[in-house]
This record gives structure tokens, C-alpha cells and sequence, in this order.
């Protein structure tokens, strides 16, 4: 979920909501400091500021994890599928110049 809050100072930040596994959570936790945060309405969501130097790669991986967690097991099947058919890279839920269905 993509909610917008502001800041101490007026200006609109972006924040990303998502799900995330036990052990991410604690990863991510263990960082210590911005962008991520703990979401204080359940123990398996978790909070990414949207900024300038955002990791989108990064961010990819945990919005692809984030869905796995919320849609039934037939759809996680299917995107498993795709990235098998699309190569190892694809599988780890990176980006390959061979998808045509990712843009570069």
C-alpha cells in the first residue's frame, strides 16, 4: 500500500507498506535507520520511505516477496513458473535484458 504523510517541515513523503517474512523483517530491522521501518500495525509489515536514492532493485525484490506472502499459492506457482522460464536471474527476482516483459 502507498500511503503519503508529511513531514516535520510541510513536505509530502511517499511510503510503500508491505508484508515481509520473519527473518527479512529482522534484516531489515537490523539496518537500523532510514528508509526502513517497522509498521506499527503488525508484526509482519514494514514500512519503505520513497526517496531520491531509493534502491529500485531492492525495492523490487521486496514488493515481488511482499506479494508471494498475500496472494493464494496458485499465483505464486505462476510466477514461479515465468521465472523459471525466464532463466536463474529471473527465479532470484532480478531483471535480465532477455524479458521482454521488464522494462531496462
Amino acid at each position: 500500500m502507498l500511503v503519503v504523510r508529511e513531514d516535520p517541515a510541510g513536505k509530502s513523503v511517499p511510503l510503500l507498506a508491505l508484508r515481509v517474512g520473519p527473518d527479512e523483517r529482522e534484516a531489515l530491522l537490523s539496518i537500523g535507520h532510514h528508509p526502513f521501518f517497522a509498521s506499527r500495525t503488525g508484526h509482519d509489515r514494514f514500512v519503505v520511505v520513497l526517496t531520491d536514492d531509493t534502491d529500485w532493485e531492492e525495492l523490487r525484490e521486496l514488493v515481488t516477496e511482499s506479494y508471494r506472502i498475500l496472494v493464494p499459492k496458485k499465483l505464486t506457482a505462476l510466477l514461479d513458473q515465468h521465472a523459471l522460464a525466464a532463466g536463474p536471474a529471473a527465479a532470484m527476482g532480478m531483471r535480465t535484458a532477455q524479458d521482454p516483459e521488464q522494462p531496462t
